[in-house]
């Protein structure tokens, strides 16, 4: 009788780890889709501010290279201008009221998020790129696509370390 009753423990033991172990197999696994889902929500709204700004750049092209801005990633913005009324406000005045508000959104929308363009008013096009911090170990690799790329003045100088925040971006090129 004590034979089976060791057998028992023996076996109630067994059943107890191959459930610990599973349990925690499912709980990484929630971890990294919650942590996967984040990065895409991140993305998309990434992807939905530069639309907007592509959008803003083909409705008024000629202002298109006042609104060119590059820095630091997550640099200071600039301080906003005093309230502009369509009657007080030129083209070119409007135009740059309308990309400080669209940096500040980038800035509310994205974890640290920060953005760059570039116009290139002869070709008549502009490149643009949004970034933002995403939890360290999501750093880019070399199969990264072009689109994903982060402009070169984010770059970091060293590796950074394994607990620092990677830079995350989407890179959009646009026509009109």
């Amino acid at each position: 009788m004590k034979a089976a009753a060791g057998f028992l423990l023996l076996e109630v033991l067994v059943a107890l780890t191959l459930t610990a172990l599973g349990i925690t197999a499912w709980m990484q696994g929630q971890a990294s889709a919650l942590q996967q889902s984040r990065i895409s929500a991140h993305r998309t709204m990434a992807l939905m501010l530069a639309t907007e700004l592509a959008e803003t750049l083909r409705a008024s092209p000629a202002q298109a290279p006042a609104m060119t801005h590059a820095g630091p990633f997550a640099g200071v913005l600039p301080a906003p201008p005093a309230a502009c009324q369509p009657s007080t406000c030129d083209a070119l005045a409007w135009a740059q009221a309308d990309l400080l508000q669209w940096r500040d959104r980038v800035r509310q929308s994205l974890p640290s998020g920060s953005s760059q363009l570039s116009v290139d008013p002869l070709a008549r096009s502009a490149r643009i790129s949004v970034g933002w911090h995403e939890p360290a170990g999501w750093a880019h690799t070399a199969q990264t696509p072009a689109y994903l790329r982060c402009p070169d003045a984010w770059a970091a100088p060293a590796p950074a370390p394994s607990s620092a925040p990677a830079v995350r971006c989407l890179l959009m090129e646009v026509a009109w």
